[in-house]
């Protein structure tokens, strides 16, 4: 690994202060530990996925060819993950950088400088990016180098007196800082300012979500499935967006019909519109940049190798061959890998006591209820199997009602929604209120309930 001899500095030209924590819609901002260790240095995402990625997204990046470190023309999905795999730096990391630092990823028309000068370093306020001495830092593909080689840098420097440090308390913006991991220091030492690694913070939220979620309170809560009158049209509301079933296998392949509220568009029209949805459940994709991928849910998940795609015995011609923007808005989830024996799930019940559980990545989960499972897998048939082919798999936690679920227990007359893995109480006047219908209420068993932790109460 080659030494990195400079320091990167931002251009950050305004300067705000924190003094409490800050939310942004579902999420909190901690100015001491902005993201975690795991979220900086796993190299989590292979060329396909970074591919995958940008290509869900409306810059140029998923098209954009130059010259790697190397001398020799790459993608920049190719590009980026040559830097993560050489200092062990997660390429989510780095594409979240590309975002802070220049906006790359969602800039569709992007100047030959944010190129150039992609992850700002270098870059400073005053400074004269024309100087000789500058130039060494210029480059799409030596930004991200330098960028990816400065974060393992300070991690193998963490003895210098000047850097900042786990542990370490400073004054920054006015705010007091006592930095809990080397990935916040790592942060702070590139960009001294709160306001610029909030930023960070705030785009690694909306690309990833991996952040502290904390109740919220929408009208229609996630998992809500919605219709105008005399429209064809059912959206889904996720992270208070909502999104299209462009066609009936899309709906039907995940939901049932019955939990569709009815609404007026003008209560629709409050929610900002997001990525349609277009692919049924566990429909296998080949995209044009190769690789085979399963949709789950509203996730895509790449099988490892073509291998394991013939090991678990997909047939190649149940492939839909896809572009890149049939796939905009699904997000990346895990790697099918060969030891994935159920990769789409499954519902086995013991056919000596009649119990039923869902097996998925080599775990089953009980089921308790019949409701349960109608809701969450409208698609899947039981097999009947024998308790010691049960006893091959671990067990895990019980099954819980997926989110857009009205839940309630058989004493109580207590209604909840399920939104975001919680529950939330709605009030007789805002279930009459929000069209919703008894019919659909599930009732649970008490264990249940007592899994779904308690948010805040809906409210209109």
């Amino acid at each position: 690994m080659s030494k990195v001899k400079f320091f990167g500095l931002t251009a950050i030209a305004i300067t705000l202060i924190f003094p409490y924590p800050i939310f942004a819609g579902d999420r909190i901002f901690d100015a001491n530990a902005i993201i975690t260790d795991n979220d900086m240095f796993s190299v989590e995402w292979n060329s396909s996925d970074i591919q995958l990625f940008l290509a869900t997204k409306p810059g140029t990046l998923a098209n954009y060819r130059v010259a790697d470190i190397d001398g020799i023309v790459k993608n920049a999905a190719d590009i980026i993950f040559n830097a993560a795999k050489t200092y062990t730096v997660n390429p989510k990391f780095l594409i979240a950088m590309l975002q802070k630092e220049q906006g790359l990823i969602t800039d569709a028309s992007p100047t030959q400088k944010k190129y150039d000068w992609a992850m700002g370093y270098g870059v400073c306020d005053g400074c004269d990016l024309t100087d000789p001495t500058k130039a060494i830092f210029k480059g799409f593909a030596n930004q991200i180098d330098r960028c990816a080689g400065l974060m393992r840098w300070y991690v193998e420097n963490q003895t210098l007196s000047w850097l900042k440090k786990v542990g370490g308390a400073y004054t920054i913006d006015g705010q007091d800082i006592v930095i809990s991991n080397q990935a916040t220091a790592n942060l702070y030492n590139y960009t001294p300012h709160v306001t610029g690694n909030f930023n960070l913070w705030d785009i690694w939220g909306d690309f990833y979500g991996d952040t502290i979620s904390l109740p919220s309170a929408p009208i229609y809560p996630d998992g809500s499935l919605l219709k105008v009158k005399d429209d064809p049209t059912i959206w889904l509301i996720q992270k208070n967006k909502r999104r299209a079933f462009t066609n009936w296998p899309a709906f039907v392949s995940r939901y049932d019909t019955k939990m569709i509220v009815q609404i007026d568009k003008t209560e629709l029209l409050k929610f900002e519109q997001g990525k349609d949805i277009k692919l049924a459940q566990y429909s296998l994709l080949q995209l044009p940049t190769g690789g085979r991928y399963l949709v789950d849910g509203l996730t895509i998940r790449r099988f490892e190798s073509n291998d394991v795609f013939k090991s678990l015995g997909f047939n190649p011609e149940e492939i839909t061959k896809v572009d890149e923007i049939d796939i905009m808005g699904y997000v990346l989830g895990e790697p099918i890998t060969i030891k994935d024996s159920f990769p789409l799930g499954g519902l086995l019940q013991d056919k000596t006591i009649g119990a039923v559980f869902y097996l998925k990545n080599g775990v089953k989960y009980p089921i308790w209820g019949k409701d349960i499972m109608l809701f969450n897998y409208p698609t899947l048939k039981i097999v009947k199997v024998s308790p010691k082919e049960l006893d091959k798999y671990k067990t895990g936690d019980p099954v819980l009602p997926k989110d857009g679920a009205l839940v309630k227990v058989f004493d109580n007359d207590a209604i909840y929604v399920v939104a975001n893995g919680i529950r939330r109480l709605v009030p007789t006047n805002v279930f009459t209120k929000l069209g919703y219908d008894n019919k659909n209420v599930m009732v649970v068993s008490k264990q249940i309930m007592n899994f779904l932790a308690l948010g805040a109460d809906l409210t209109l």
